[in-house]
């Protein structure tokens, strides 16, 4: 049976993604911040993994990597699909560069570079 992390996984794109990988018979492994949240999921999906995760924070994403591997002994996929955003909207004038700003210093320090993991 395939295993896959799911960044983002306690809700939206994530979450959905999450539930239709389990339906078809993958292993998912859950990644979110929150734990709450995950371990609800986990506990409608059959063999569904929840591990708390902050993909800002490097030692978060090598703990997932690690505790995915040895919850399951493998990984086949990776759907990185955690984000980074903020209240400020793109329509208020300033607001956008200020956003692009976090989201490109968090690319640019591997803050969100599970894949680099793999």
């Amino acid at each position: 049976m395939p295993v896959v992390i799911v960044t983002g996984a306690s809700s939206g794109i994530g979450r959905t993604t999450a539930e239709r990988l389990a339906r078809n018979g993958t292993t998912v492994v859950l990644a979110a911040r929150r734990a709450d949240k995950l371990q609800a999921l986990a506990a409608h999906l059959p063999n569904a993994v929840p591990i708390p995760t902050d993909v800002r924070d490097p030692a978060a994403i090598d703990a997932l990597v690690a505790q995915a591997l040895a919850l399951t002994g493998r990984v086949d996929g990776l759907v990185n699909n955690a984000g980074i955003g903020g209240v400020a909207s793109i329509l208020v004038a300033g607001a956008f560069p200020a956003l692009a700003d976090r989201v490109y210093a968090n690319r640019a320090a591997g803050k969100t570079d599970v894949k680099g993991q793999l």
